[in-house]
């Protein structure tokens, strides 16, 4: 509702459009860590799928590290759905955690291939 006042007009329309450039951050950062999620459970079903396809003589070796990487995932989806703005710790911790898989596998594909 407009006032006599232009000045508390404007600050009542820059703190509006502050409330709503606060919503747009929170979804868009809601959105990038969703996007993030999916990625990493993209990389994961990637490396299933290479395990199932020609290193089945590895299996023993990177299905538990798969597992693992699926019980993170899990764990940080539940935590971003429960946490909300601390999303970007929870996803800093399944980072670090699917990437000290990621050479787990590695090294076990290696050791598959080289038949040691």
């Amino acid at each position: 509702m407009p006032t006599d006042d232009p000045t508390e007009d404007r600050i009542s329309g820059l703190e509006a459009r502050i409330t709503e450039l606060q919503t747009e951050l929170s979804e868009t950062r809601r959105q990038l860590t969703d996007a993030q999620l999916d990625q990493w459970k993209g990389r994961i079903d990637e490396l299933e799928v290479q395990m199932h396809l020609g290193r089945l003589d590895a299996e023993e070796q990177m299905a538990p590290v798969v597992e693992q990487l699926r019980n993170w995932w899990l764990d940080a989806r539940e935590q971003i759905g429960n946490a909300g703005n601390t999303a970007g710790d929870a996803f800093s911790s399944l980072r670090s955690g699917v990437e000290q898989a990621m050479e787990q596998l590695r090294t076990g594909a290696r050791s598959a291939r080289s038949g040691t």
